[in-house]
């Protein structure tokens, strides 16, 4: 009965005179363990009971608090020693510790429980799956195969745990742990296990509540977004009581498209808003739209009022009961647009045929290595025809090397050449000659798509023959876009998708949710668009918005074409998103590439030639009206040819009202009758040139004029000639030779050359270059000369531009000339002009001059070394001197009467400045030779100026000068100490020399982030601008006799020069400051870290 409990009844009973107590017993232990039990659980029911009611109440932002303290007060509750709050990943994958209670704070695992792959706990994993729940009370509970969990608890001590699945939709959402004391075992109750499981509901619906709130939060902001941002117009209307059609409301995007406030119509109905709707059915279907839901749409509405006027698309349908949304796009430009291109097919078909420039179009054949062997002659204009004199119906849809046999052999390697146009894009521009006719072409090829080329060729004869290239120029034609779109996405800065309108993605493409979301998708772009769309979308990411066109892989394994227009915003925690828009535009496509495939391979031709073109037309009245002009119209003219749309030539341009070429124009015009003006003047305010004209017929009632801007060759012409006149002029008046050599014969030679040569003019202009070498070369220069020739062949940069040699005259005599040599072009071809000059008598001089300079060099080594030797001799004698004085003033100063005193303290100064001199004078040779050696070492730079300070103080106190220093910090550099207050010492000597009695130096040391600064400020007399020239020269004394500033005047001039040079090979430099005269002086000892 021991360690039990028990209840019992007694009694006392007599028998055969004795008493005896019975008693009867009962074992109540297990009655009392369930009590104990049912109590226990009562009260953690009542817990969770007023936890539920808590989290019924908590607001989101508090609600990782309020998980904090539910885990503290249930872990207290059941004597654990840890609680921990894990959520799994939608997949289980992995697992992160989001909440976590523990006795001992200091013992907090959270940081390092985060993203945890789950299947490094995989038996746990699997009971929890299949909501069972894990209870290990002792270590040996875990089974051998769960290796994870053993290590984990090997490795952190938990003898006993137990884990509570959190469950959200059947699936395993998270898990609550609990843990024992550590390295102590512990029965865990089954009951509170179960109770545990409630809690972990409420966990669970308050954590998805919190999730579901902030989905829905950023839900709202992105369809804010959508709506504000959207490209399209966007009206809403709703049925009043009185079932009449109210304006509602607008975006943005409307006010722009009308460009006005639309919350003017807020309250009205449909038909007081916008007025000309009322006759229209557009009211009624809106109507229809709010009431049943159904969806209407208008290709184009035609509205005009007094403030709004143009063509709109239009879509409505209903958002909900009795409210109705119409988005609309204007189409006014495109309609236009679409117009302009059904025009101008058969104008620059008429232009393709009619024009003097060549053209050729051809698709480009490779191998299987995609290497161009061949290429295929597909389209080719008359003018082309007649410039090559090949015949366009035997060419066309022949390759090349048929048409035109051995070209694949020819040393320009035509068909390679072209192949990198077509199969880079590349455009490619060069000259060609045509023998056969004597005229020179400017070739164009480029390609209008890849493997395909077209060429184009013009005749440049007459601007060769002027030496100057015409330049070309190419616009590429701009495709008209539209800004409709239907698609609406959101993507994040992975591009992966966040968001779309299901239902359009359906419609279009055949995707939902499930196929986008999370993902990235770029596989589903055409793989010729997916590079330029991930630079677009890159793009828009830094600058905040953008358009892009592609092509999108549908579910059905079509391609869409979609017009992209995409805008940067940020949702409510800051991260950068971007809205897309996106519009089918598939089928405008179709048409377009059927309308403009051949308007936009004239159009490139025709904007691509280096001709300006103006376009007429005869008007009913038989009036010659100007209808357009190219690019390269305007650009010749610097004006917008434009401006003269719908005027009579003579209105447009009335200098040529006078001239017949009104009349030839409208003959070509009306008869097709061509006509060609080799050079027209024109003249008016804006416009001023020289042009050659060629008038031609396009269709019936149309012609162009197709010109060439001659001024500029004109002008080089003339140029040319007045060039080649003053030449000759200024070359026979020069006193230099001048000669020209073309094609290895002298064709030009002034008379200077001929005097230098002693030479006539008619014995020299027969001579090629090798009777020159022969006839005037020094034999010892002519292999220098043939080195120079080899050099100058190679192209070699460096190479001066002129060379001194010996010739030989007529006479015999010998002569050094200077000659230059520069490759010209002369009459069209290639020569080069020689200048020479005779420079006999410099040379003469030259050599008077070295020899005076190399004399000059020694006696200056004599100096130097004579300086040295005296610096070394008197070093010696002079020791003995200064030594004997020092020692009679030391020793023996009180046994000398004063007149004797007076004369040794004289010998004591002497020596002392003759000692210093001689020691400059060696550093002064050592820095020469560079033979002064640092000791550089770790040093209290605060230390060495308090040593000079105290060294110098007696000289200033003689002189009553102040030192002040400021040298709190200790700061250490690696210098040579005693040179460093060598420098320190001179420099502080002159501060003291060359201030006047009473005045003050200041000596501080000031740090930076990588110099350190010795700072000695003076208020002595200053420094004027011409003294600073002299202050770094050797023996650069700056004298001051006679000058009465009461200075000490006293210095070889070595110190500041021999200072200059120490700080500088510590790799540091000495700034002197100083405003002038009386203004004192700042001299800073500037060195490196």
């Amino acid at each position: 009965m021991l360690g039990k409990k028990v209840s019992g009844r007694g009694k006392v009973i007599k028998k055969k005179q004795e008493l005896k107590f019975l008693a009867l017993l009962s074992d109540i232990t297990e009655r009392k363990r369930q009590e104990e039990r049912y109590k226990s659980l009562y009260e953690f029911e009542r817990l969770i009971s007023l936890i539920s009611i808590d989290f019924i109440n908590v607001l989101n932002k508090n609600l990782d608090d309020l998980i904090d303290q539910t885990l503290k007060k249930i872990g207290q509750f059941v004597n654990a020693a840890r609680c921990s709050l894990f959520i799994f990943s939608e997949d289980s994958s992995m697992m992160t510790n989001t909440n976590e209670w523990c006795i001992d704070p200091s013992d907090s695992q959270i940081d390092i429980l985060q993203n945890i792959p789950s299947e490094k706990f995989g038996y746990y994993l699997k009971l929890l799956k299949e909501k069972k729940g894990v209870i290990v009370n002792h270590i040996n509970d875990i089974p051998s195969e769960a290796i994870g969990e053993r290590e984990w608890v090997k490795k952190y001590g938990f003898r006993s745990s137990m884990f509570v699945p959190m469950t959200y939709k059947n699936n395993l959402f998270g898990t609550l742990g609990f843990y024992g004391e550590i390295n102590v075992e512990r029965e865990w109750s089954k009951d509170i296990i179960n109770l545990l499981r409630l809690l972990a509901n409420i966990f669970v619906n308050s954590i998805v509540r919190k999730r579901t709130e902030q989905k829905l939060k950023e839900s709202e902001e992105i369809f804010r977004n959508i709506v504000e941002s959207i490209p399209l117009g966007l009206h809403m209307f709703e049925i009043d009581s009185a079932e009449k059609l109210i304006f509602t409301g607008s975006n943005s995007t409307a006010d722009k498209i009308l460009n006005l406030n639309n919350k003017q119509f807020i309250g009205k109905t449909i038909e007081e808003a916008f007025p000309p709707l009322k006759e229209t059915d557009i009211p009624d279907r809106l109507r229809e739209a709010a009431f049943k839901g159904e969806p209407s749409k208008w290709e184009q509405v035609t509205y005009e009022d007094e403030k709004i006027k143009g063509a709109f698309e239009v879509h409505a349908f209903q958002t909900s009961p009795r409210k109705v949304v119409s988005t609309f796009t204007d189409i006014t430009e495109r309609l236009e647009a679409e117009k302009k291109i059904k025009e101008s097919e058969e104008k620059y078909r008429s232009l393709f045929e009619n024009m003097t420039v060549g053209f050729a179009y051809h698709k480009i054949i490779v191998d299987e290595n995609n290497i161009p062997i061949d290429y295929q002659f597909l389209e080719a204009n008359p003018a082309f025809e007649k410039l090559t004199g090949l015949n366009t119906n035997e060419i066309i849809g022949k390759p090349v090397t048929e048409v035109l046999p051995g070209i694949e052999n020819d040393p320009v390697d035509w068909i390679s050449k072209y192949g990198r146009v077509a199969l880079t894009g590349i455009p490619i521009t060069f000259e060609s000659y045509a023998e056969p006719l004597d005229q020179w072409y400017s070739v164009l090829s480029y390609s209008p798509k890849k493997g395909y080329f077209a060429v184009t060729f013009t005749n440049i004869t007459d601007r060769k023959k002027s030496v100057q290239n015409l330049r070309k120029s190419e616009e590429k034609y701009r495709l008209i876009t539209e800004n409709a779109n239907d698609l609406i996405a959101v993507l994040n800065e992975k591009f992966e998708y966040e968001f779309i309108n299901e239902n359009v993605y359906q419609n279009i493409l055949g995707y939902g949710i499930e196929d986008l979301i999370g993902k990235v998708n770029l596989e589903l772009i055409h793989p010729e668009d997916r590079k330029q769309t991930t630079i677009a979308l890159s793009r828009i990411l830094r600058k905040g918005k953008g358009s892009h066109q592609l092509r999108t892989e549908a579910k059905n394994g079509t391609y869409k074409w979609l017009e992209v227009t995409a805008k940067n915003f940020y949702d409510s925690k800051g991260r950068k998103k971007i809205l897309t828009i996106s519009r089918d535009i598939t089928d405008r496509k179709i048409i377009e590439n059927s309308l403009q495939k051949s308007e936009q391979k004239n159009r490139n031709i025709v904007n691509s030639i280096p001709l300006g073109m103006h376009m007429y037309q005869v008007n009913s009245e038989g009036n010659l009206i100007f209808i357009g002009a190219n690019s390269t119209a305007d650009k010749m003219f610097n004006v917008d040819n434009r401006k003269f749309i719908g005027k009579t030539i003579e209105k447009a341009f009335p200098p040529i009202k006078d001239t017949d070429i009104p009349d030839s124009f409208l003959d070509a015009a009306l008869t097709g009758k061509s006509s060609t003006w080799d050079q027209i003047t024109y003249e008016d305010e804006k416009v001023k040139g020289a042009y050659e004209v060629h008038a031609f017929q396009t269709s019936p009632g149309n012609m162009v004029a197709s010109f060439a801007d001659i001024t500029e060759r004109l002008e080089i012409e003339r140029n040319l000639r007045e060039s080649e006149e003053k030449f000759r002029t200024i070359a026979d008046q020069s006193f230099m030779g001048i000669g020209i050599i073309q094609e290895d014969k002298i064709i030009y030679a002034n008379e200077a050359i001929s005097k230098i040569l002693e030479y006539s003019l008619d014995e020299i202009m027969p001579w090629t270059k090798s009777s020159i070498v022969l006839n005037m070369i020094h034999p010892e220069d002519l292999q220098m000369l043939r080195e120079q020739r080899k050099r100058r062949r190679i192209d070699n940069p460096n190479l001066k531009p002129n060379i001194s040699y010996r010739i030989i005259t007529k006479s015999g005599a010998i002569k050094w000339i200077d000659q230059y040599l520069k490759v010209i072009i002369y009459h069209g071809k290639e020569a080069e002009l020689i200048s020479i000059i005779d420079i006999t008598e410099k040379k003469h001089a030259e050599e008077i001059i070295l020899q005076e300079n190399l004399k000059l060099m020694e006696l200056n080594k004599m100096r130097e070394d004579l300086i040295i030797r005296v610096s070394h001799e008197l070093r010696t004698p002079l020791t003995s001197i200064y030594g004997a004085s020092q020692i009679l003033l030391n020793h023996h100063k009180k046994e000398l009467n004063k007149n004797v005193l007076n004369l040794v303290e004289i010998s004591h100064r002497g020596g002392i400045r003759l000692k210093k001199l001689i020691e400059n004078l060696i550093d002064t040779s050592k820095l020469k030779w560079e033979k002064l050696i640092l000791n550089r070492k770790n040093e209290d730079l605060g230390a060495i100026v308090d040593e000079c300070v105290e060294e110098m103080m007696l000289l200033a106190q003689n002189r009553n000068i102040i030192i002040n220093t400021d040298l709190n910090n200790k700061i250490f550099l690696k210098v040579d100490k005693l040179r460093l207050e060598q420098v320190i010492t001179n420099i502080l000597s002159n501060a003291i020399k060359n201030t006047p009695s009473l005045g003050k130096i200041y000596i501080s040391i000031i740090e930076t982030k990588n110099k350190v600064g010795i700072n000695i400020k003076d208020t002595g007399i200053g420094i004027t601008l011409e003294e600073k020239k002299l202050l770094f020269e050797k023996f650069g004394k700056i004298e001051r006799y006679g000058m009465d500033l009461g200075v000490d005047i006293e210095g070889a001039g070595l110190g500041l020069f021999i200072s200059k040079e120490i700080v500088e090979l510590h790799g540091g430099q000495i700034i002197i400051k100083s405003e002038g005269r009386n203004k004192g002086t700042e001299v800073i000892i500037e060195l490196s870290k």
